[in-house]
């Protein structure tokens, strides 16, 4: 809990600006969420039909990255699912119903096996996604780190509340 509390204070630092913001919730979200080696921090655009990264924390030695877009005409399955939803959990995310459709353009250059995704809101309305990824090898994520993703969330989303 105390890695929840130091990024709280983080976020609501006035002299940290927003990129410093952005990557802290990725590397606390990365520490606290072990199973997951690759991170990253989504928004939505105002009528929910493309995602924008705006932070993503991965590899060895730890690198930040962001830009990618991805488009609801082309991952029609994921976007409903998390939209209606606000949680996916896809441990074989190559074969899971939501998640199948980032294949080809997504899972297999990025050789991410499973995926855990949380919603972030304002005022109730979906703003984007924290999405936990595990490269290189499936895994099973289990019921703390769900537990732990939505405070995370609830935090990230008092932050953009305040942007």
């Amino acid at each position: 809990m105390e890695m929840l509390t130091d990024l709280l204070i983080s976020l609501s630092n006035p002299r940290k600006n927003n990129q410093q913001k952005l990557k802290q919730i990725c590397s606390t979200t990365m520490q606290a969420i072990t199973h997951a080696n690759r991170v990253s921090l989504w928004a939505f655009n105002q009528d929910k039909s493309e995602i924008v990264c705006l932070m993503c924390l991965s590899g060895e030695p730890a690198t930040f990255t962001s830009g990618t877009k991805l488009n609801k005409t082309d991952f029609a399955d994921y976007f409903n699912a998390i939209l209606s939803e606000q949680v996916l959990v896809a441990s074989d995310a190559r074969t899971h119903p939501a998640t199948k459709c980032f294949n080809k353009g997504y899972f297999e250059p990025n050789h991410i096996y499973s995926l855990f995704d949380y919603v972030y809101h304002d005022d109730f309305e979906p703003k984007g996604v924290i999405c936990c990824e595990s490269v290189g090898k499936p895994i099973e994520w289990v019921q703390s780190e769900q537990h732990i993703l939505r405070k995370i969330a609830n935090i990230t989303s008092m932050f953009f509340k305040s942007e």
